[in-house]
Parts: C-alpha cells; structure tokens; sequence
C-alpha cells in the first residue's frame, strides 16, 4: 500500500510551518514522501526553496508537470460579471491554477504509483496527530475521498457565483454518458427544482483530504475530468476542486465520503491563523507599475496647473 503526501505551495513561508507541524505531530506522515509543487510562475526563491528541501529527507520540492490553459481574458473568470467575480481580480489566477492542478492533480507522473493520496494545503494548521484517523480510513474500503470535514454548507452568493452552470452540466453529463447515480442524496438534489438541494450538500474539506487514487484512474474518471476541462470549468468558471472531485465520486459511488471529524474533534483545523490569498506576481507587479505611473502623471499634472494657476 503505497502512501503519498501533495501538496501545492503557494506562500512558501507558509507552507513550511505547516510541513513543519505536520511533521512535528505526524510520525505517519515522516515515514510517507511529500511532493511540495508549486506553479511556474509561483516559482519560491533560493532561500524559500532551501528551506522546503530542508524540511525533511520525505520532502521533494518539484515544479508541476501539468500544462496550465489559458484563455482570452474576457474569458477569465474575473472577467464575468457575478458580484464575487468582479471583486476577486486578475492578481489571483494562482487561485484558478490551483483548482484546476487539483482537480488534474491525478496525473502528475510524481503521483502516479500511489494508491493513496493525502492532499493538504499550504495553510493547513494541523494541531495534533491524525494518525489514528488516516489509519482508520485506510483501513476501510467503503469510500473515495477521506475528508478532515464534511458538511453542508450555508448558501451565499458566492457560492453560487462559483457553481455557476455547475447543476446544468452535471445533468447534462449524466444524461449523455448514460451514468446512474450512485450516492441517494445527490440523484434526489439533481432532480429537485430547488437548486439548493444540490448546493447545500455536505462538501469534503479540500484542504485535508485523502483521495483513492485507483477510483481517478478509470474510464469513468477521464471521461469526467475531459468534460471539465472542455468546459473550462477551473479559469472560466472557477468550479473548485472540492467540487470536481466530490461530485465524480458521488456519481459513481454510494458512499464516497469518509469524514473522519478531525475538524469537530480539535486535531486539525483547515486555515492557519493569519493566512492571506496569494497574488500572481506577474499581475501584481503589473497592477504596482501601472498604479507608479499613473500617480507620477497625477503628480506631474498637478504640478502644472499649479504653475499656471501662480502665473
């Protein structure tokens, strides 16, 4: 039974107090090889780099293998026009990569001899062992993702400015590849005429998950992710990877979801006090020498009229 730790690095100060801690309370997971990936264009520095490959010998830094799309910027999803999507700005397509390499994470040729892949993030704040609980879900066969947490979620608009579509594609998907849902609340959601049934479904965490990765190894699964990335569910629509990934294992499975309540039980809890959003330093460095240049002309400008306004 081979075990591998993933994890995406995008604040790399960040992403070594969690290896760090987990580490610390784990003994589980000093004995399991940890890939610490990051994108190309969120490349850490030397000494960022240095202290990642430090953390331990089970600790590999490597850059992702998986090409990321892209698409006309007024394809983008901050280019739409939903509330959340106006707010949350071009600084942030690290955010969308993510979602997509998650969702795709499956293929990554590091990843490709697991039979189990615990996935966490880089601002998960682990606060003692969840060894017992990760041996317990490996020891049982009746699910496909193990989650620090699975609950339903209260429904705001940004909820559902980040599912937009979603409902209509999933029936549109079972009804073409001919799928009989397998998990009963999730055929009763999708055939309600309230959406909300479909919404306030109890989500895994994604940010502490273990993934069965035979189940991403399928026919069903391929044809799955293919239709998702057609559709450019990650950058066009910003669909996460909580619910690329839940909703494939609830169409084919009855019982998908293990939570093994490590978030109710106080050992783990799923953001690290004092955790920011990244930004895309590329755009950010943009943003910063537009917003330069345009107060040096304010400046200038100013400047001039106070001469005329002297003369």
């Amino acid at each position: 039974m081979k075990v591998i730790g993933a994890v995406l690095v995008g604040r790399p100060r960040l992403a070594v107090q969690t290896i760090t801690k987990l580490l610390d309370v784990s003994p589980l997971m000093r004995e399991t090889p940890i890939y610490a990936f990051h994108l190309p264009h969120q490349r850490p520095n030397p000494s960022q780099m240095d202290a990642l490959s430090k953390l331990g010998k089970n600790v590999k830094v490597k850059e992702i293998s998986l090409f990321l799309p892209r698409y006309r910027n007024e394809d983008m999803f901050y280019s739409r026009k939903s509330s959340y999507a106006r707010g949350f700005g071009k600084s942030r397509i690290g955010y969308l990569d993510m979602c997509y390499w998650k969702t795709n994470m499956f293929s990554e040729p590091a990843l490709a001899r697991s039979d189990f892949l615990v996935s966490f993030d880089d601002d998960s704040d682990f606060i003692s062992s969840p060894d017992n609980r990760i041996r317990d879900a490996l020891a049982s066969e009746d699910w496909v993702i193990a989650t620090a947490r699975a609950r339903e979620n209260n429904v705001s608009q940004r909820i559902l400015d980040t599912r937009e579509h979603l409902i209509s594609f999933t029936r549109e998907f079972i009804s073409k590849n001919a799928v009989e849902v397998r998990d009963a609340r999730l055929a009763i959601a999708l055939k309600s005429s309230d959406d909300l049934d479909f919404h306030s479904l109890p989500w895994s965490a994604g940010n502490f998950n273990i993934y069965r990765t035979s189940e991403f190894r399928t026919v069903e699964w391929y044809r799955w992710a293919y239709g998702l990335n057609l559709f450019g569910a990650s950058h066009r629509l910003r669909w996460g990877d909580i619910e690329a990934l839940d909703l494939f294992a609830r169409l084919h499975y009855p019982n998908a979801v293990w939570d093994m309540d490590l978030v109710r039980d106080g050992i783990y809890r799923p953001t690290a006090p004092g955790a920011k959003n990244v930004q895309s330093k590329t755009v950010r460095s943009l943003i910063e020498r537009t917003f330069s240049k345009t107060a040096k002309l304010f400046r200038k400008s100013t400047s001039v009229k106070s001469s005329r306004d002297r003369s």
